[in-house]
């Protein structure tokens, strides 16, 4: 089904209904995550089933997209691949959400009403990792350090002694 993102859908419809709703969402749209991605060019993609738990409202979800950032060693370009499950429950209010057992997410609604684009955003920025990094065994690890790849000398660390005179 193909709808605005920014729209606001009333959850107890959806719930009752028992909808599920998959979405399309451009990165540069996601106003939190856009300022952490390098290229804001590109979608992300959710899909949504309403339904109760327990008599509240939930939602289970999956969410993919590739999120392109900079690796924070080599500060190269690097694509990280999100495909996410989510299982969500709502509440109307934070204090409503601050009492629900931990083991489960929470989400606040808009009054009784939420953003298909909010809960894809979210996912998405549960899913980046604190320090982008290139993975063990890749070429970002030589690019760190040039001089060691061209000379193949150590690299020199000027305080390396410091922790034996702090010992005196």
């Amino acid at each position: 089904m193909s709808r605005d993102p920014a729209e606001l859908l009333d959850l107890a419809a959806l719930v009752a209904q028992g909808s599920e709703l998959e979405i399309d969402c451009e990165l540069k749209s996601l106003t939190r995550l856009a300022p952490l991605l390098s290229d804001t060019q590109g979608m992300a993609h959710g899909r949504f089933r309403f339904h109760r738990v327990a008599g509240a409202p939930a939602a289970e979800g999956r969410v993919a997209a590739t999120l392109p950032v900079v690796c924070q060693r080599c500060m190269g370009d690097l694509a990280i691949a999100v495909d996410s499950e989510c299982r969500l429950m709502f509440a109307d209010t934070d204090a409503a959400s601050a009492e629900a057992p931990a083991e489960e997410e929470w989400v606040t609604t808009h009054g009784g009403r939420i953003s298909l684009a909010e809960l894809i955003e979210e996912e998405l920025l549960l899913a980046m990792p604190l320090v982008a990094m290139h993975g063990e065994g890749t070429a970002c690890a030589m690019q760190a350090d040039p001089q060691a790849q061209t000379t193949g000398e150590p690299k020199q660390r000027p305080f390396a002694g410091l922790r034996d005179l702090m010992k005196d």
